[in-house]
C-alpha cells in the first residue's frame, strides 16, 4: 500500500547516528534489516513498542532477547522521513543493506503489541480487520517467532504454526491455539511463545486482499 510499505536499499557507514530515507507517509513501526554481504550477521528488527533503546536486540532469525554495547538502531531518529541507524554492521553495513519497512494501514495492516495473561481465555487483540496472516514474538523472554495464517488453518480454533527462526516443520499443538475473528484475534493457548502471564508480545497482522491487490481489503 502506497505510503505504508517500502523496501529500501542503501550502503551503510557503521557509524551511529546515520539516517536513511524510507519514502513512506509516516514513521515506520516495523523494520526488518538484512545485511546483504555480511556472513553470519543477525537480521535485526525495529518495532515501535518493543525496541525502545538503541541497544535493544531483537532478531528475526533467533529467539534470544537482550541488549548489547553495539547499537543497532537510533530510536530517537525514527521519523516520517527517515529511520535511524546504530553502528552495528547488521543494520549499517558498508557492504550493502536491504530494509523492509511497514506501518499500520487501516483495514490492511496493523503493527502493535499485547500483554499475555497465561489463560486459555486469553487476551483479545483488535486489529480492525479479519486477519489473514499474523507474526508474533514474545519480547519479554527468549521465545521463537511464530507465524499463523488462515490458508493452512482456515477454521477456529487455529492450531497450525510455523517458525521464522527454526527449520522445524509445522506444529499443530493446541498449546499454541488461537481464534481468528472478524476484527482481530484471541489467544487460546497458554504457551509462553504467545500468552505467558504479564509477558509482552509484538505482532504484525495482514488482511486478505482481493484481485491481486487491485480490489479493496476484504473486511470482516
Amino acid at each position: 500500500d502506497a505510503g505504508h510499505f517500502s523496501v529500501v536499499s542503501y550502503t551503510g557507514n557503521t557509524t551511529a547516528g546515520a539516517t536513511v530515507g524510507h519514502g513512506m507517509g509516516g514513521t515506520p513501526e516495523f523494520i526488518i534489516a538484512i545485511a546483504r554481504a555480511e556472513n553470519g550477521q543477525n537480521k535485526p528488527i525495529f518495532h515501535v513498542d518493543a525496541v525502545t533503546s538503541d541497544t535493544r536486540h531483537i532478531k528475526i532469525n533467533e529467539p534470544n532477547m537482550g541488549t548489547a554495547g553495539t547499537t543497532i538502531w537510533d530510536v530517537s531518529a525514527m521519523s516520517s522521513t527517515v529511520f535511524g541507524l546504530g553502528a552495528a554492521a547488521q543494520s549499517n553495513s558498508t557492504n550493502g543493506m536491504i530494509c523492509y519497512c511497514f506501518r499500520s494501514v487501516p483495514g490492511v495492516c496493523k503493527v502493535g503489541s499485547y500483554i499475555g495473561n497465561g489463560n486459555a481465555d486469553g487476551p483479545y487483540v483488535s486489529v480492525g480487520f479479519l486477519p489473514r496472516w499474523i507474526f508474533i514474538k514474545n519480547y519479554s523472554a527468549d521465545q521463537n517467532w511464530m507465524l499463523w495464517d488462515t490458508a493452512r488453518s482456515p477454521y477456529n480454533q487455529l492450531n497450525n504454526n510455523l517458525w521464522a527462526d527454526l527449520d522445524s516443520g509445522e506444529s499443530t499443538s493446541t498449546t499454541y491455539a488461537r481464534d481468528i475473528l472478524s476484527d482481530g484475534f484471541k489467544l487460546r493457548g497458554t504457551h509462553a511463545i504467545q500468552n505467558a502471564n504479564t509477558n509482552n508480545y509484538l505482532y504484525i497482522a495482514m488482511a486478505d486482499l482481493g484481485g491481486n491487490g487491485t480490489l479493496p481489503p476484504i473486511y470482516g
